[in-house]
């Protein structure tokens, strides 16, 4: 789907998905993106969650751009649970109005996904994170380097867990598989699409740690 022409990708969502939005119910001129542009609009921004509490992260920003609520919960679902790579594609584009700004401010060099493990890709039928960090890296011109971590465990889904858990969960599942060179010199984005409790974000920082990355910024959609 997504090596098809924009127009022609519009047409086809507009034949495979229904034409009106679940949040307000206007009627829909494609079916990318799930919602209409007016409640993608119209997410309400995040605040500071749990994640800030977790020694790992004082010392690496975190920005998140979108409330993890109701609405959101929804759009994440279609995406991971329903083949919906466009959710994805437009999330991507949506970080990048949100934080284009951080390119210059941090001289961000490179982006690099939070890895899902295989059984989970083979799952879903395509990662959700590559593409958010496919579309947000080509809106903003940065590389993107999905192989410098990968998933090891393929861990119980974080959302069915309690927050101590949750940690717990993804001890030791995140290792290096490559060791950083100059074109990843200086500040990264680590990119995810939810962020709890900040669990998969430390596991992934350590990770990018021992590949030789010491600077990075976290960056995620919904938290």
């Amino acid at each position: 789907m997504k090596t098809l022409p924009k127009n022609l990708r519009n047409v086809v969502y507009s034949l495979l998905f229904p034409l009106y939005c679940p949040s307000c119910e206007k009627h829909l001129d494609n079916g990318r993106g799930w919602l209409c542009p007016e409640c993608w609009s119209s997410l309400i921004g995040a605040e500071k969650g749990q994640w800030q509490h977790l020694k790992p992260l004082k010392k690496i920003a975190v920005k998140v751009a979108f409330q993890y609520d109701d609405v959101t919960r929804m759009l994440v679902q279609q995406m991971k649970f329903n083949g919906r790579i466009d959710i994805a594609e437009m999330i991507g584009e949506k970080l990048a109005l949100c934080f284009g700004n951080l390119v210059v401010d941090y001289q961000l060099k490179a982006v690099i996904p939070v890895p899902l493990h295989p059984v989970r890709v083979r799952e879903r039928g395509y990662d959700q994170n590559l593409v958010i960090a496919n579309s947000f890296g080509r809106e903003l011109n940065l590389p993107v380097y999905p192989k410098v971590i990968k998933r090891i465990k393929n861990t119980k889904p974080q959302s069915r867990l309690s927050n101590s858990e949750r940690m717990t969960n993804l001890r030791g599942a995140f290792k290096p598989v490559m060791k950083t060179n100059d074109k990843l010199s200086g500040t990264v984005i680590l990119l995810d699409d939810v962020i709890h409790t900040g669990s998969t974000a430390v596991g992934c920082v350590n990770a990018l740690n021992e590949a030789g990355i010491k600077d990075m910024l976290v960056i995620s959609a919904f938290g």
